[in-house]
């Protein structure tokens, strides 16, 4: 006998009600409605919050980009990409 068929012996068969399965649709019905809804309402509050204020000022971010830094082999000194010497030994990066 399979191994299959020896689990299916063990465990116990579960019988399906249709009308279980009517009620649980149902109720998942309901429940995608009123989240539906819910969402609904929620979209029309934001709509509304954002022409409230049609001459709405916004903070303008700013962000620094530095430029690439590499350390010198002899000396152990940061300096900037694309410098062909160190500026604290002299010695050459590349």
């Amino acid at each position: 006998m399979g191994f299959f068929k020896q689990i299916m012996k063990i465990l116990p068969k579960k019988h399906i009600d249709i009308t279980e399965l009517e009620w649980e649709k149902e109720r998942l019905r309901k429940r995608q409605a009123a989240e539906e809804a819910a969402r609904g309402l929620y979209g029309q509050k934001e709509e509304e919050e954002e022409n409230d204020d049609p001459e709405r000022v916004y903070e303008v971010l700013e962000r620094e980009i530095l430029p690439e830094r590499i350390v010198c082999p002899a000396c152990g000194n940061i300096t900037f990409e694309g410098v062909e010497r160190c500026d604290r030994c002299g010695k050459e990066l590349y």
